[in-house]
């Protein structure tokens, strides 16, 4: 009697050696930080420091929401660059929300 596929796919998994250690990837130290910036008020804002911080080549990810006026990076970029592309952007950061 034949196994299924799926079944057959599951045995030749799991009898597959484990990675060594070399071959796992490292871990990211990657942050998250979400930034009070109190004069953002529109689109055009947003835009702006999306693009500015999205410059900075540490940065994966960068969201602003306009409603809460903050904005979310992550990545492994120090606070001062984000700050200072956000300042870049022609807007001042109040604090870190988180």
């Amino acid at each position: 009697m034949r196994q299924p596929i799926r079944a057959q796919n599951r045995l030749a998994a799991s009898t597959q050696p484990s990675p060594s250690p070399s071959h796992i990837p490292e871990v990211s130290s990657m942050t998250t930080r979400i930034y009070s910036v109190p004069s953002i008020s529109c689109e055009h804002c947003k835009h702006a420091i999306e693009s500015e911080v999205d410059e900075l080549s540490e940065v994966s990810f960068v969201e602003v929401h306009v409603p809460s006026k903050t904005v979310r990076v992550e990545g492994d970029a120090s606070d001062d660059s984000i700050r200072s592309a956000i300042d870049n952007a022609g807007y001042e950061v109040e604090g870190i929300v988180t």
